[in-house]
């Protein structure tokens, strides 16, 4: 008896695909929390408990939008109008003439999948700020939220925050807190968009610049026109003895915990590097002594950097949620794979290992 399979394993191949995509974006979820926890500061246990739950709930809510449509997108008023309701209680959207204290207005927008959570992280942290200190602190304050794509500009989309009627301000805040320096890491470094705050005397007024790259129109095909990387930041740190270590990693509340852990160990960091090219530029214009990859940055496999840092000599570990690190792993068996969430002893042990690796 003579019978056709091909169906039968196509499909096997197509769960083991989907068991691994689950898996990965599981560990790439425990990391971000992981990350939370060791960033946030707080005065006291209780500010820095509200502080997490507040953080870790807006990626449940971000998830869960993405999980409705199929991890095709998130639509932005719902990943907006999401963050504004849980503090607020339900929202009154309406058009930006209405009179209600919450106004949302913006044609419909589809946030790519990658990008979905981080902006859903900036509006909390933006929200949060409103209700503790801004607009939304006392009676009568209210809050405009608003968004247009500037087509002039290689289709930028620009998202306007203004808040008025709130705490006059007497002078922008003398030091940024956690909040808002992750807003600037996951606008400008994770999403490679623009962010630019005004601290005008009536209220907060945020203006946040997503690329092409990170969104469409709803009901519009999908884009993925090549990024303009512009000009990198290259290290400006000494060696002063110090190793110095590049990190490649694309979701940046995760960067910023692996940098953290890294300073504190002793080690010089490079980047966080969130694209590959932006990575191929800061190598060779700024050779590391070691570094970390993240195998997926935003879709595309971070191969090419590892093959590069191989050429050039230089050690490196894969950092994955995937458990199986697939063809980058398989070129590299060499580089020891870390997994997500990342054991901040493991980091410290695997990264010096390198060295001691390159010094035999």
């Amino acid at each position: 008896m003579a019978a056709d399979l091909t169906e039968q394993k196509q499909t096997e191949v197509r769960l083991r695909l989907l068991m691994r995509e689950v898996d990965h974006r599981a560990k790439n979820a425990l990391a971000v929390v992981q990350a939370i926890v060791q960033l946030t500061q707080a005065s006291d246990t209780k500010t820095f408990a509200a502080a997490v739950e507040g953080r870790v709930a807006a990626m449940g809510r971000a998830h869960s939008q993405l999980a409705a449509a199929g991890w095709s997108g998130g639509d932005l008023r719902k990943l907006i109008e999401g963050e504004l309701t849980v503090f607020s209680g339900p929202a009154k959207t309406i058009d930006t003439e209405g009179e209600g204290r919450i106004r949302i207005a913006g044609l419909p927008v589809t946030v790519r999948a990658e990008a979905a959570q981080a902006v859903t992280m900036a509006m909390h942290e933006l929200a949060d700020n409103a209700v503790r200190y801004g607009a939304l602190s006392r009676d009568g304050g209210w809050l405009s939220v608003s968004w247009v794509a500037a087509v002039q500009q290689n289709n930028v989309l620009c998202l306007d925050w203004v808040e008025r009627g709130g705490p006059p301000i007497a002078a922008p805040p003398a030091r940024e807190g956690f909040g808002f320096m992750l807003l600037h890491q996951t606008i400008e470094n994770q999403l490679e968009g623009q962010m630019n705050l005004d601290w005008k005397p009536e209220g907060l007024s945020c203006r946040l610049s997503l690329p092409a790259s990170m969104w469409r129109s709803s009901g519009a095909a999908s884009q993925d026109p090549e990024t303009d990387h512009g000009a990198l930041r290259t290290a400006t740190k000494p060696h002063d003895g110090k190793y110095r270590v590049l990190i490649v990693e694309d979701e940046m509340l995760t960067a910023m915990a692996l940098e953290k852990l890294l300073t504190q160990a002793g080690f010089d960091v490079l980047g966080p590097a969130t694209r590959v090219q932006d990575a191929l530029d800061l190598v060779r214009a700024d050779r590391p002594d070691a570094a970390v990859l993240d195998i997926n940055l935003f879709g595309e496999m971070v191969g090419p950097v590892a093959d590069e840092l191989d050429r050039m000599g230089v050690p490196f570990a894969l950092c994955t949620g995937y458990q199986n690190p697939g063809a980058v792993g398989e070129r590299h068996a060499e580089a020891p794979v870390l997994r997500k969430p990342v054991n901040s002893n493991e980091l410290i042990s695997v990264v010096g290992g390198l060295f001691a690796d390159a010094r035999r």
